[in-house]
This record gives C-alpha cells, sequence and structure tokens, in this order.
C-alpha cells in the first residue's frame, strides 16, 4: 500500500499527539518522584503521604521513579546509553528489593538515604512494597525494550503483556483506595501509596503512546488484533487473582479484628472483676482502721462473707506491722501461710515496704505462692489513727481466679 500525502499527514499528526502524551507522561513522573524525595528530606507528610492516614511512597519508591522518567525521555529523545543506564537502575533497585522479600533479608537499600519518619502500612521502614516493586520489574524491562535492537514484533508483545500487567496492577490498586477494598497490597506487607499506583498508571500509558507513535505495518496489525484476546486474558486474570487476595485479605483484617475486639471485651471484664475485689480488700481496711481491736472471729466472719461473694481469692489475710501472716481465711488450704514472715522474701519484702511509705494499694509480680502454684499478691495498708497497723493481704492465684473469671465471662 502506497502512503498518499493524507495519509502522512494524518501520521504525522497522530505521532505529534502520541508524543506529547509521552513527554507530558515522563515530566509528571519526574515532577512527582522529585517532590517526594523532597518531602523525605524535609520531612513533609503532605508530599510523602497526601493524608497522614495513607501509605507513604516510600524514598527508594520515588528515586526508581526519577530513573524511569530519565529513562523514559531519553528514550523519547533518542540517548540510548542514558535511556539504558536508567533502566537498568530501575531494574536493579526493584529486583534487589523483591529478594529482599523473598529470601527474607536486607541489604541495607531501604534506609540508606533517608531514615523513614512516617512507616503507615509498612511491614519494612523504607522498603517499597512487594507490588511496587513488581510494577517496576515490569516496566524496567518494558523500558529496556523500547530502545532494544530486537525486532520489533517481539518487542510489541513484551511491551503490550509488561504494560498491560502494570496497568491492570495500578488501577486495582486505585481502585482498592477508591472502595476500601484492600487491593493495593499482598498480606502484611508494605502497601502502594495512592500516588505510586496513579504514577504507574501514567507511565504505563505513556509507554504505550511510545509503542505506537510508529507507523504500524498491517502484517503488525494484524499480530497485533490476535493479541488482544491474550492480553484481555491476561488482564481478567490479573484481577480476579487481586481481588481474591484482596477479599481473602478483607476476611483476615475482620477477623483479627473481631478476636481484637474479643480480647479487649475479655480484658475490661477481667479489670472491672479485679477492680471489685480491690474495692471489697479496701473496705476491710478501713473496717480495720476504725476497729482496729475487732475480735479475730468477727474478722473471719467478714473475710468469709467477702470470699462467698467475690469468688477467685485463694486466701485473705491480716499481715501485722512486721510483715507476719496472723490472721487468715479460709483456714483450709493456706495452712503453709499462717505464721509466714512476709520478710524473708526481699521481693515481697520491697512491695509491703513500698506500700507502707507511700499509703498506697500495690500489687505484686507474678509470684511462687507459698500454698504452691504461681500468683500474685494485693496488699493494703492500714493506718490506725495515723500508726501503721499492717496490711489486709490478698492473695489470688492465677489459675484458679482467670479460670473463674473467664467462666463468668462466657
Amino acid at each position: 500500500m502506497v502512503d498518499t500525502p493524507s495519509t502522512n499527514q494524518g501520521n504525522g499528526v497522530r505521532n505529534f499527539k502520541l508524543k506529547s502524551i509521552q513527554i507530558v507522561a515522563g515530566l509528571i513522573i519526574s515532577s512527582l518522584a522529585l517532590i517526594v524525595i523532597i518531602g523525605w528530606y524535609t520531612h513533609k507528610t503532605a508530599l510523602v503521604q497526601i493524608f497522614p492516614s495513607l501509605v507513604p511512597m516510600q524514598y527508594n519508591t520515588a528515586l526508581t521513579f526519577l530513573f524511569c522518567s530519565i529513562a523514559f525521555l531519553a528514550v523519547i529523545y533518542k540517548h540510548l546509553k542514558i535511556a539504558r543506564f536508567a533502566s537498568l537502575m530501575v531494574l536493579l533497585i526493584s529486583l534487589l528489593t523483591m529478594v529482599q522479600y523473598i529470601f527474607n533479608v536486607n541489604f541495607g537499600i531501604d534506609q540508606l538515604f533517608v531514615k523513614p519518619f512516617t512507616i503507615v502500612q509498612t511491614s519494612h521502614p523504607g522498603r517499597m512494597s512487594p507490588i511496587t516493586s513488581v510494577c517496576f520489574i515490569f516496566i524496567g524491562t518494558s523500558l529496556l525494550s523500547l530502545n532494544t535492537l530486537v525486532p520489533f514484533r517481539y518487542r510489541t508483545f513484551v511491551i503490550e503483556a509488561l504494560g498491560v500487567s502494570t496497568l491492570v496492577l495500578s488501577l486495582m490498586a486505585l481502585f482498592g483506595y477508591l472502595t476500601g477494598i484492600r487491593t493495593y497490597g499482598w498480606s502484611n506487607y508494605t502497601k502502594m501509596a495512592v500516588h505510586t499506583a496513579a504514577c504507574f498508571t501514567i507511565l504505563t500509558v505513556g509507554i504505550f503512546a511510545r509503542l505506537f507513535e510508529s507507523p504500524i505495518k498491517e502484517q503488525e496489525q494484524h499480530q497485533i488484533k490476535h493479541r488482544k484476546s491474550l492480553f484481555v486474558g491476561i488482564g481478567a486474570f490479573l484481577v480476579f487473582l487481586l481481588l481474591w487476595q484482596a477479599l481473602g485479605n478483607q476476611e483476615r483484617v475482620a477477623l483479627e479484628g473481631k478476636i481484637k475486639s474479643q480480647t479487649e471485651s475479655i480484658k475490661l471484664f477481667i479489670d472491672s472483676q479485679i477492680k471489685t475485689r480491690e474495692d471489697a480488700l479496701i473496705r476491710m481496711a478501713k473496717r480495720r482502721e476504725i476497729r482496729f481491736d475487732m475480735p479475730k472471729e468477727e474478722w473471719e466472719a467478714d473475710a468469709t462473707a467477702y470470699l462467698a461473694s467475690y469468688q477467685g481469692f485463694q486466701a485473705i489475710e491480716w499481715v501485722d506491722s512486721s510483715y507476719i501472716v496472723r490472721w487468715i481465711m479460709p483456714r483450709e488450704g493456706n495452712e503453709s501461710a499462717q505464721d509466714f514472715n512476709l520478710a524473708l522474701e526481699p521481693h515481697r519484702k520491697e512491695a509491703l515496704e513500698r506500700s507502707k511509705e507511700n499509703k498506697q494499694i500495690m500489687f505484686t509480680q507474678i509470684v511462687e505462692l507459698k500454698q504452691g502454684g504461681k500468683g500474685f499478691l494485693l496488699y493494703v495498708p492500714i493506718y490506725s489513727n495515723n500508726n501503721f497497723s499492717g496490711f489486709i493481704l490478698g492473695v489470688f492465684r492465677v489459675s484458679t481466679l482467670f479460670r473463674f473469671l473467664l467462666q463468668e465471662n462466657n
């Protein structure tokens, strides 16, 4: 087929528009990359994250986009050595990042230039997300293909396949931000930033514009038509894969939220139950302060009533000013604690003295109980007419207390 003047003129207008798209895309990417790099150096959250709740574009991501824009603009203006060097830098950074994820290693490249000041939805501070590194591998390969000597038909296939894949990944990430479905990240790893996804979309459009700037022969048009179904299939498969992965993430997040909510509910219940027992011991101490001459039998009856009302105690004790356990209820099961001198154990003595000096109740850490087993103690100091008169002591065996509390919560 012979090209007519009108055909040549049409191709000229078409190519001018396509070249304009390429240049604009390259300039947008380089500008955004430089803005983010400046944001990292100046600690400007708005430049790095857009909003504090969003994922930041990592420094290495911005740097790699800068190399992408240099490579792409160099291809446009036929500076092929610069284009190849910049494309190889894109591949080097993205491949090293992916190797770090796959083999769980750290080459020190994530924080080589700056120390991250924000790590929102970031599994490894300073490291671009796995999806981002995959997209850069695709983009770097496409940029190399644009300035290689490989026959055009193979370059077209490579660039189309990788371009469609990158475009789907970036558009799905943007879709995730718009809908709230987490299509912009894999598992618990660092997520793709919203402006990262936008940059990939713009860059891919520019690469496609470059690809179709030159006139395409009829044979190549025929090949492209046959490949359309293949690329539609690739795109559909990637969409399905990302949605499946995103829905799995949503289910996992929902489950984690439910577990967290239930855990918080149990914690609040346990805290409230221990507080009621703490308040009961404080009331006993107050009565002891008012009636220090209270007979032993009356104190034991009082303690027995509290034990019946607030289950979970191992024992309630009165400890005299010499730190010796004088009275104890119930007697059964606590015989070994009767007349025991708590000051003989340094940790208990320290807690007793802090409680006495500060006139404050004091919980101990988990200790080995005199009665056997692990537990903790609650000291409530008694001051009768400002004179120290000992402690009301609550003894809690961990296994017994929490078994009871969990049964109550259920």
